[in-house]
């Protein structure tokens, strides 16, 4: 295979994720991390407006290999247990699918798998001025040319093809080999020695609802003319697993009606899936990574402070400041969230640059000096101390 169409690896990361897919050309979403699965924390990314799930996990990890593959392991301990494997002709037509035939795909893949699976059949054209987004949260979430072009060229494929034109879609590719890291030294496709430890190997999968909610957060006017995020769901929303490795998707087992109203359904699902997941590991395993597919934050608040700036116009006294307040509030939130994108910037360019040569000069330098031996060995000291006192713990 030649290096042009080779997939490299790629750091789980929302500034990654954001990155990648506003290069090719989605607008209106953006990831967020979620360090547990807590009701609070589902909630909140609920009433930002969720799109799907994207669950990162060390592949070959568990106690008990899981799946089609292992025919002989426990019902308990195979999908079975949280959901049921789809053949092609028990798949939702409109279910977008794709089996994963190209190494190192995967995160992307999964990360495909839930912006084509959650964007509007149609896409209205967004003036890119902020001020034009219209209200409805559904039409701020733009897929882009290039994805929307890949799902209409895809619509009739079966599984395996859709895996075959993603891993050949040239733009999709070098967009995402754009976060390779920049060292000559070692390839994703050099092989350790005979012997040698090697990395560990993880994988992505995707949690999607389906049919889509209506809007996921969905911006209602109430009577003073206020707008407010409601969380809508359809009550056949189900969930589904997406992984590119089986042979169809997984429909999940839906989760028992929970007494928080403000997580939905689907979300639960996903959880309680994602719990027996991890449960298959070893004890003290923590290698697990969660992302939530969430609306651009800046969309949510941008429109909060022109409805409030507007609604400010029309009153006096203490109402006034009451809305002043709300309104600096805003801002303050708006300035915090650009600030995170920045961040973002200047860790991906972090990422991408090459640190190697300045290594490598600085270790001739040193050597130069006559300080490298040196150094050396008070690095090898404290490594040895390190070492006693780990033994003494």
């Amino acid at each position: 295979m030649s290096t042009s169409s080779q997939w490299c690896t790629i750091e789980s990361d929302p500034g990654v994720f954001t990155s990648l897919v506003e290069s090719f050309g989605v607008r209106g979403v953006e990831f967020t991390e979620l360090y547990s699965l807590d009701d609070d924390i589902l909630s909140k990314v609920a009433e930002e407006g969720i799109y799907g799930l994207i669950f990162l996990f060390k592949h070959g990890g568990e106690e008990v290999a899981a799946g089609p593959s292992n025919p002989d392991a426990d019902v308990k301990d195979s999908p079975i247990e949280y959901g049921t494997l789809l053949s092609a002709s028990e798949t939702p037509p409109d279910l977008f699918f794709a089996r994963q035939v190209t190494g190192n795909a995967c995160a992307t893949q999964a990360i495909l798998s839930v912006l084509i699976n959650a964007a509007p059949a149609s896409e209205p054209e967004i003036a890119s001025d902020s001020s034009s987004t219209p209200k409805n949260s559904s039409s701020t979430f733009k897929l882009g040319k290039t994805l929307s072009d890949l799902r209409e060229f895809t619509r009739n494929f079966d599984a395996g093809l859709r895996g075959e034109m993603i891993g050949a879609s040239e733009e999709i590719r070098t967009a995402h080999n754009s976060f390779a890291r920049a060292d000559a030294l070692i390839g994703d496709d050099v092989r350790p020695p005979d012997g040698a430890e090697t990395e560990d190997v993880f994988h992505f999968v995707a949690y999607v609802p389906h049919p889509p909610p209506l809007s996921s957060a969905a911006v209602v006017t109430d009577g003073a003319g206020t707008d407010a995020n409601v969380s809508v769901e359809v009550s056949a929303t189900e969930c589904y697993e997406l992984d590119g490795l089986c042979t169809g998707p997984v429909r999940l087992t839906c989760a028992s009606e929970g007494d928080n109203a403000t997580i939905p359904r689907w979300l639960r699902t996903a959880r309680e899936a994602i719990q027996k997941r991890i449960a298959r590991y070893p004890m003290g395993e923590v290698k697990f990574n969660l992302m939530a597919v969430v609306r651009d934050k800046r969309a949510t608040l941008q429109q909060a402070l022109r409805s409030a700036t507007l609604a400010s116009m029309g009153v006096e006294g203490e109402a006034k400041e009451d809305y002043m307040g709300t309104i600096n509030e805003l801002k303050m939130k708006l300035m915090d969230e650009g600030n995170k994108r920045a961040e973002w910037q200047k860790e991906n360019e972090r990422r991408r640059h090459n640190y190697l040569p300045f290594c490598f000069e600085l270790i001739r330098a040193l050597a130069a000096s006559g300080k490298m031996d040196k150094f050396v060995k008070e690095a090898n000291e404290k490594v040895e101390a390190r070492k006693l006192a780990f033994k003494k713990a």
